[in-house]
């Protein structure tokens, strides 16, 4: 896989074969008025170190429910992301996709 692709791997199969356990994730989402941005912040909260996990956030816009897909990257313990937002979300939703392989914890909409 890394000869075809290019790319060094050593990381996921270090992550994923030789390593115990599942990524548990809790988070929390708000929007911020003044800077026009949602902030989602996530924690890992397994034993051992951080996972590398690619992450993607639904965005579901009100009122007319709009929806957007946004893709992070989590590599430590704990992490805030922000993506512009000219209104408050009606929902965020953690892996709509339920690609990842995760323990989910609580993800929730906190209030500023």
């Amino acid at each position: 896989m890394e000869r075809v692709s290019g790319r060094d791997l050593e990381w996921f199969f270090r992550q994923w074969l030789n390593r115990g356990g599942v990524p548990r994730l809790e988070g929390t989402w708000s929007y911020n008025a003044v800077t026009q941005s949602l902030e989602v912040t996530l924690v890992q909260s397994q034993h051992g170190g951080p996972f590398r996990l690619p992450i993607e956030f639904e965005i579901i816009a009100a009122p007319q429910g709009l929806r957007r897909i946004e893709r992070v990257e989590l590599t430590e313990r704990r992490a805030t992301f922000r993506f512009p937002s000219e209104r408050e979300p009606a929902s965020v939703i953690l892996d709509p996709g339920s690609w990842l392989l995760m323990d989910p914890g609580p993800f929730t909409h906190a209030t500023q």
